[in-house]
Formats: structure tokens, C-alpha cells, sequence
């Protein structure tokens, strides 16, 4: 059955955000988690910048970006959905403070960018009737 335009702008207006957020809550934050660990990975903060320098040296020697010495903050990045709200957060050791003095949970520009384009997929399959 084809919907004239105005029929589809009715049934769009049917859908809410939250709706369609639902519809791809595990796809958004998987794209959340991706974002931030690829941003640690080049040392990047949540709004592209550096990772400021560290005050001093790893015991390990390792001189890479911050936060990926051992692997245990990268893997301990976790992100979740509710309602239209994505929240990352992650558990590694010391995580609190990295996140006070150095920002590194948060979703970038470009993972922004995903998560929109996710929320339109989500909105498509709500009119698909999933």
C-alpha cells in the first residue's frame, strides 16, 4: 500500500525519539563504546583534542597516549541507552580521576554524527513496524 506524503508526515509525527532510540539502543551504544576507545587509542579527548602530556613517566616506559598502557581502561568502556540520554562511562582502574583531570569518556563530533544517523535507522524501522 503506497502513503501519499501526507499520510507518512502523520504517521512520522506517531513515532517518538525515544521510539526510535529503542529500536537501535544496542547499535547506538556500540557506536558510543567504538568512539571513545577509538579516541583513547589516538590520545584524543572528546572534543579532538590531545590528551594532555602525562606529569611523568609510566613505570612501564611505554611513552603512547595515555589510558592504553595495559588494555584494562580501553576494555572497561561501557555505554548504555535510556530514553533519548546515551551514557558512557568506564570502570578501569582510575578512571574517576583520568575522567576529572583529563576528559576521555564522551562521545565525539563525528560519533554524534553515527548516533543521528542510527536514530533515523531506528525511526525507519518503527515505520516498518518494528
Amino acid at each position: 500500500m503506497a502513503l501519499t506524503l501526507r499520510q507518512l508526515a502523520a504517521r512520522i509525527r506517531t513515532i517518538s525519539i525515544a521510539d526510535a532510540v529503542a529500536a537501535v539502543a544496542p547499535e547506538i551504544s556500540a557506536a558510543a563504546v567504538a568512539d571513545t576507545q577509538d579516541r583513547m587509542r589516538a590520545g584524543k579527548q572528546p572534543d579532538g583534542s590531545a590528551q594532555p602530556p602525562l606529569k611523568s613517566s609510566r613505570p612501564s616506559g611505554n611513552t603512547g597516549p595515555p589510558l592504553v598502557d595495559y588494555g584494562r581502561m580501553l576494555a572497561s568502556v561501557t555505554a548504555t541507552v535510556e530514553k533519548t540520554t546515551v551514557k558512557v562511562w568506564a570502570t578501569g582502574p582510575g578512571a574517576r580521576k583520568h575522567q576529572r583531570t583529563r576528559p576521555f569518556v564522551g562521545v565525539s563530533a563525528a560519533g554524534k554524527v553515527t548516533i543521528g544517523r542510527l536514530v533515523m535507522v531506528g525511526l525507519l524501522r518503527k515505520l516498518r513496524g518494528g
